[in-house]
């Protein structure tokens, strides 16, 4: 009887005390940090580890990437805020206007989230996830600040990328280091680890969300949206620490408070690098303009957006000889980052109770008086169904809010995005509307403002990208306000494909479904050309740049038919059948300017 209560005693004690004495990523991973780099599937490692033997993390896969690495989310806080991270969560939706009933501000806790390694060759920022969540949970200092934050954790947010330079600097670097800069491991070759699998750079898709990782990050971070967030990068080697404060030029649309704080969190930051005596600068070369990267994101999202860059890159490898003589290691690089980080917790902390007041007023007035000329934006009923609908998908990633005009028929003075002239335009019944008056609504500006102000014509990156522009749509932006009825209709109607084979199939080229529905049909060994001039056949004008499918062209070609007829119904794209070559106007379809598209084959040379 005494053996029966007796082990299973201590066998709790055992597992208590497991628990207290959380292993270091030193102790858990086969190497030391900064001695080697971490693999992806190690890193994600200790992340379950830690959630698997902490109460004070919870741990979630949001996604996966191209190539079937996890994507992954660490929460981190108090036992007891974790319980209530839930209400946590709707709480801070309320306060910014985006989740139904009145906030708590009494009780808020602010969110900080924080993300690495957007570029994977910056491999320093997913080594230093490792360092700073183990600092959360053993430090007393930080156990504090738990108390009223909670912090999200994004500790690779380009497992591609990052895995393809790890392995890489793995497999070519001697058992000690070389800080000779000549040294293999200091000369990444292409493509790098920056980009992810298709080889974009994530950190200009946070508007625009082309990419699967870029789309799985969106839809978590709406379900927060952070007070503070923090994108931790890497630079040229010979350069100091850069963090924020911002250099100009500040977009016009960012608040005093989001500046002044920025300035809080710098001068917090400098006290720690102060007394370690490490160099850094501020108020240079990294400003907040374009709106797709992961500070600028944010701060239009109502956070306080940082960039955190760390010299290094792929060109420090685990360690470099700087141009001062002294030798950068992987040790500083990782030290620095979780200085940064742990130092931005600190503040988020300590003024709690500030930042989640201006959280709220900043959503407060978007919604009650936004600021910029145009208030409505809208987009004409009459533009390609195509676009409209890849428009609206976009919004609603956002959570930007769109509908139709409460009152149709309603004029307004505006702006013609076509002519760059100021119109009279009566609003249609079925055109998109797009008020500025609502919580997203800075946002919105900023995405279709017809033109940026700049106050300094030097800066990081492009200076226009209003969305009617990009996206070639006929739009209207007012400085009226419009009220804006939510119901808004836009599934695109179209016209099944012909049931019985025609002598030739019409795909008239009107936005991206065309240039899918090409792919696919050349991909099922389709033969297509092009018209080079356009033609009207049937009553109907086709434009330059109609595909046209030929049975002659196609003759040997088995189930010609339904591999078209497929290829449009996966893509959506209208296709006509044509039962006569003869057009009305125009060229036949047998003209030399019907021109054959052959399938692309691309050729990449690359090596050192």
């Amino acid at each position: 009887m005494f053996r029966k209560i007796l082990y299973p005693c201590l066998f709790l004690l055992l597992a208590l005390n497991v628990k207290a004495q959380l292993l270091s990523p030193d102790d858990f991973l086969p190497h030391k940090l900064g001695e080697q780099f971490t693999p992806h599937h190690m890193l994600v490692d200790y992340f379950q580890y830690v959630a698997e033997n902490s109460d004070q993390v919870q741990l979630i896969e949001y996604g996966k990437t191209n190539e079937k690495r996890p994507l992954i989310l660490a929460f981190i806080s108090t036992k007891e805020n974790l319980a209530n991270l839930e209400n946590i969560r709707k709480n801070n939706l309320r306060l910014a206007g985006l989740e139904p009933g009145t906030p708590d501000l009494a009780n808020a806790v602010p969110i900080v989230w924080m993300s690495y390694s957007v570029h994977g060759n910056e491999a320093a920022g997913a080594e230093s996830s490792m360092r700073t969540i183990y600092e959360l949970l053993t430090r007393k200092d930080a156990q504090e600040w738990l108390k009223n934050t909670v912090i999200i954790m994004d500790p690779s947010v380009n497992p591609d990328g990052y895995s393809r330079y790890s392995h890489w600097v793995r497999g070519v670097g001697n058992k000690n280091p070389d800080p000779y800069t000549g040294a293999r491991e200091h000369s990444e070759p292409w493509p790098g680890g920056r980009v992810n699998h298709y080889l974009f750079d994530l950190n200009r898709d946070w508007a625009w969300a082309t990419q699967i990782e870029t789309r799985r990050r969106l839809k978590q971070y709406q379900k927060w949206l952070p007070q503070i967030h923090v994108d931790f990068h890497e630079q040229y080697h010979n350069n100091p620490y850069y963090f924020a404060p911002a250099a100009a030029p500040y977009h016009v649309y960012i608040t005093d408070w989001q500046t002044d704080f920025q300035y809080t969190i710098g001068r917090n930051n400098a006290k720690y690098f102060d007394r370690e005596g490490w160099l850094y600068f501020t108020r240079e070369v990294f400003d907040l303009l374009y709106p797709s990267y992961g500070d600028t994101y944010p701060i239009f999202n109502g956070s306080i957006g940082m960039t955190y860059e760390q010299g290094g890159h792929s060109r420090a490898g685990r360690a470099i000889q700087l141009e001062n003589g002294d030798t950068l290691t992987l040790f500083d690089r990782i030290d620095h980052h979780t200085t940064t980080g742990l130092s931005t917790i600190e503040a988020a902390s300590k003024n709690a109770r500030q930042l989640v007041e201006n959280f709220k007023a900043y959503f407060d007035q978007t919604q009650k008086n936004p600021p910029g000329e145009y208030k409505t934006f809208i987009i004409k009923a009459e533009n390609n169904p195509a676009k409209i609908e890849s428009l609206t998908d976009l919004l609603d990633l956002h959570q930007i809010h769109y509908g139709t005009a409460a009152e149709s028929g309603k004029s307004v003075s505006g702006f013609d995005y076509q002519t760059g002239q100021t119109v009279n335009y009566k609003i249609g019944p079925n055109d998109l509307v797009i008020s500025a008056y609502q919580p997203k609504g800075i946002f919105a500006q900023v995405l279709f403002d017809p033109k940026t102000e700049v106050v300094d014509s030097l800066t990081y990156d492009i200076t226009g990208w209003a969305m009617p522009y990009a996206r070639g749509l006929d739009a209207i932006a007012t400085k009226a306000r419009v009220k804006v009825s939510p119901r808004f209709e836009h599934k695109r109607t179209v016209a099944p494909p012909p049931t019985e084979m025609p002598y030739a199939w019409l795909a008239p080229w009107e936005s991206l479904q065309s240039a899918k529905f090409l792919s696919a049909v050349l991909q099922a060994g389709v033969v297509v050309r092009y018209a080079s001039e356009p033609f009207q056949l049937d009553g109907r004008n086709y434009e330059r740049g109609t595909l046209v499918i030929t049975r002659a062209d196609n003759r040997k070609l088995d189930g010609l038919h339904k591999k078209v007829t497929d290829a449009a119904l996966a893509t959506q794209q209208e296709i006509v059948g044509a039962q006569t070559g003869f057009v009305t106007t125009g060229k036949d379809f047998g003209s030399e300017t019907m021109v054959l598209i052959k399938r692309p084959k691309v050729l990449v040379l690359s090596g050192e």
